[in-house]
């Protein structure tokens, strides 16, 4: 697996525990439909670079968009309020070629916050009890791989 592959897989199960039961964390968009309240997680782009030239030292930049989606402003506002303080803080990587949660896997790395935004939007259908309040979210993290398999 692939250490992009690992970074994404480490923040959904970092978010989904976060959550716990009160909020659907969920790996991409879903086309079914939705249980309100759900977040969603998807790969937007990865981008790599290296800082110095002539060695094998390389930046690798992961962006993701996250989907708030809820029943009301203040469900909405409490989510993305909570989501933005996972964010902040440095985001755990684990090395999953050796296990999944719940067993316990070492740490190879981290992700680094570079640029969190997120968008409030309110969506209204025809329907007044399905007005659902949306915050679309653009997550970019630096991965510090610190070594594993």
């Amino acid at each position: 697996m692939f250490i992009e592959e690992k970074a994404h897989f480490s923040l959904f199960y970092k978010l989904k525990s976060e959550f716990g039961n009160t909020v659907t964390v969920s790996d991409s968009y879903q086309d079914t439909p939705i249980a309100v309240p759900i977040l969603t997680i998807d790969l937007s782009f990865i981008d790599f670079s290296k800082f110095e030239i002539g060695s094998y030292n390389y930046i690798r930049r992961v962006n993701w968009i996250v989907d708030v989606f809820a029943k009301t402003k203040n469900q909405r506002d409490s989510i993305v309020f909570k989501l933005m303080n996972i964010l902040e803080q440095k985001v755990p990587i684990y090395d999953y070629d050796l296990g999944f949660p719940p067993t316990p896997v070492p740490m190879i790395g981290s992700l680094v916050p570079n640029k969190l935004r997120i968008e409030f939007v309110k969506i209204e259908s025809e329907e007044p009890e399905e007005l659902f309040y949306r915050g679309i979210g653009v997550y970019l993290a630096e991965i510090f791989y610190t070594g594993g398999s």
